[in-house]
């Protein structure tokens, strides 16, 4: 340390034949210019290293890249509150997984689980888990903890849902699937539904996506990804 500029270009050349994506290499760069900072080095990057970078974005293919997912958005949401039969089970849960992934700006994995036999409780949320509410003289709110994300991983983090003035309310939609689906026992995935038979079923994403994508069809609204539900949430 520190590193030459020949050997960060160096570096860079390596990854453009790899593919690596312009975004990432700056990333990484990023770290180590900051490893550098914090060590008291001098940066060598400057006009060879942007040279090169400036290649690397021309050298990654379209294909490789992944297109930007458009988001959930308000008509999405109302059109769920309206297509969903709130009287059933399954749907009380879909109802519930939406609003809160909207409102909360949840990642779908956060909350239900990718397939059926692939609840983990170190990673899925259960029955077990508590939900707190919260009843004020301004804001009505509901919490609950999740035990992993992709950025805290097993740290986890709480989830609040708070009550609004809108049919796709989530504190609406949480504490209705936790009535309609009180029987599902405690160590099953928290948005199970019950079936016949004193059963129940997890909610699985290609489930919910399915239940999702088929309403929002009827209403002539696009398809869209699970990961739509997040971004949608954070520009309302």
């Amino acid at each position: 340390m520190p590193a030459s500029e020949i050997l960060l270009s160096g570096f860079s050349t390596i990854m453009a034949t790899r593919k690596v994506a312009r975004t990432t290499l700056d990333n990484w760069l990023a770290g180590l210019h900051f490893w550098h900072t914090v060590n008291g080095a001098p940066w060598k990057g400057n006009d060879m290293l942007r040279t090169v970078k400036n290649g690397v974005s021309k050298l990654v293919l379209e294909s490789s890249k992944h297109a930007k997912h458009p988001p959930v958005t308000i008509e999405h949401m109302h059109a769920l509150t309206k297509g969903l039969d709130l009287t059933n089970s399954f749907d009380a849960a879909v109802w519930a997984v939406a609003c809160v992934a909207f409102w909360s700006c949840c990642c779908l994995g956060e909350l239900i689980i990718p397939s059926s036999g692939t609840f983990d409780p170190l990673k899925h949320i259960s029955k077990l888990s508590s939900v707190f509410s919260r009843i004020g003289a301004t804001v009505t709110s509901a919490s609950f903890h999740i035990p992993w994300t992709k950025t805290t991983h097993g740290a986890g983090a709480d989830i609040i849902v708070t009550k609004i003035s809108d049919p796709s309310d989530p504190f609406t939609a949480l504490s209705h699937h936790i009535s309609v689906n009180h029987n599902v026992p405690p160590d099953a995935p928290f948005f199970s539904y019950s079936t016949q038979g004193r059963g129940y079923a997890p909610m699985t994403h290609d489930w919910f996506l399915q239940r999702c994508e088929d309403i929002w069809e009827n209403a002539g609204l696009p398809r869209l990804s699970g990961h739509a539900f997040c971004i949608g949430g954070a520009t309302e």
